[in-house]
């Protein structure tokens, strides 16, 4: 079989045009691959994502394993969605495979299943009691690992979480940082308004959020929330004229609404677990997600106009010019491509 050096396989369980994280960064990561003279193909789950648990993967394996005839390598943006047919196929086809963690599917299933609110940080140093697909989960998540040439995570935070409990060796761990697609734009705000699109789940906390901006919109006059789902598009329009973003999960890793969010000078409202709190501690209010009145108290603080307007000079002062460029150098240089 020949090998393109230019060719390079990136599975994903979304892509664009939807506005999940690694929707959008695969996007842009394919997009700058080309510039640099790579041949990078996009296999991402159609139809078969409506399959079972299990025939999907399979049927995402067979896809996988034919497009990835001829190529160089396989990265993979999730790790139990396309992480277990990627390591696979793989194996069948000795590529080298590299693995970017985003997020915490083990965690979140957890959640969502228990409704318990145990924080990214400190759900592997608890004794959970772990289902028997929670427990699968571990161990194939946990082999996908061994198998992997390189493991990538977005933050040194969930790099920390992960290291211990999954046995990561430190030699094929990396950390490349999220992109700053574009400068900094300061639209101007719409007094008031709070975004906040969501999928409904455990992990989300959309339910205290909800309740609160109830709560705040019949105090205050003028105050709306927008939690709408929209097209990428219309989505980074919507943050451009809004007030502020508000990320009120238990636990978030890199989330891309609070980089939309600095990215056009807004503040915003986001949980204190998170990946990100060292970096832009000053650019908005971390607060603890399972406090009703600590969000409400955040929610207040930024309808004063004065404090509002010291996290926008902030945001200014904030070096945002990483671009995708930036990442795709950083993955050239650890895979040796």
């Amino acid at each position: 079989m020949k090998i393109s050096p230019k060719k390079i396989i990136l599975a994903t369980g979304e892509y664009y045009p939807k506005i999940g994280g690694p929707a959008i960064y695969v996007y842009y990561l394919q997009k700058e691959l080309k510039q640099k003279g790579f041949s990078p193909v996009v296999v991402t789950y159609g139809w078969e994502k409506k399959l079972p648990s299990g025939l999907r993967h399979i049927v995402f394996s067979l896809r996988l394993f034919f497009k990835s005839f001829g190529s160089l390598q396989i990265w993979a943006f999730d790790t139990y969605s396309v992480g277990l047919p990627t390591v696979c196929v793989a194996f069948l086809l000795r590529k080298h495979v590299l693995i970017r963690i985003g997020g915490d599917f083990l965690w979140e299933h957890y959640l969502n299943r228990t409704q318990e609110q145990i924080f990214l940080s400190e759900f592997y140093k608890k004794d959970v009691r772990l289902n028997l697909k929670e427990r699968v989960i571990y161990k194939l998540t946990k082999y996908i690992l061994s198998r992997t040439a390189h493991v990538v995570f977005s933050t040194r935070w969930q790099k920390d979480i992960w290291k211990s409990p999954y046995e990561i060796h430190d030699d094929k761990i990396s950390v490349i940082d999220n992109a700053y697609t574009r400068a900094p734009i300061f639209a101007d705000s719409t007094y008031g308004v709070f975004v906040s699109p969501a999928r409904d789940s455990a992990v989300k906390n959309k339910k205290v959020l909800r309740d609160v901006m109830q709560e705040i919109c019949s105090i205050y006059g003028g105050v709306s929330f927008d939690e709408r789902g929209l097209s990428y598009e219309e989505h980074r329009e919507r943050v451009a004229s809004s007030y502020v973003v508000v990320v009120p999960s238990i636990s978030e890793v890199s989330p891309n609404l609070l980089l939309d969010g600095l990215l056009c000078g807004k503040p915003f409202i986001a949980t204190s677990d998170c990946g990100f709190r060292e970096e832009f501690q000053n650019c908005g209010i971390f607060i603890n997600p399972l406090n009703r009145d600590d969000l409400k108290t955040a929610v207040e603080d930024m309808l004063d106009t004065k404090q509002y307007e010291k996290y926008r000079e902030q945001i200014r002062n904030t070096d945002l010019s990483r671009t995708y460029r930036d990442i795709v150098e950083d993955f050239i240089r650890i895979t040796h491509v």
